[in-house]
């Protein structure tokens, strides 16, 4: 296996990670979000503490996503030139 063929193998696994590391907190922040049927003040205020919680966890994931994203994009860049100057020699 060529050299560019690794780094385009490992660009694609990053981005297909980036895409599903928020997946999780995602799925929790929507089923936490969804209202309780005639709920008590205490049972409303730990929802909202978990929903807060629950969006600061889906912030800093968003954030490891996009440089996980980043970090993809400039390894597949580099894996094209790589293999456009071997493909020349």
């Amino acid at each position: 296996m060529t050299r560019s063929r690794v780094f385009l193998a490992v660009g694609l696994v990053l981005l297909a990670v980036a895409l599903v590391v928020p997946l999780g907190t995602l799925g929790a922040l929507a089923g936490t979000s969804l209202p309780y049927q005639d709920p008590t003040p205490q049972l409303l205020d730990e929802q909202a503490a978990r929903i807060a919680s629950l969006q600061r966890d889906l912030a800093v994931r968003a954030s490891i996503s996009g440089i996980l994203i980043a970090g993809s994009a400039l390894t597949l860049v580099y894996a094209r030139r790589r293999r456009r100057v071997s493909d020349r020699t």
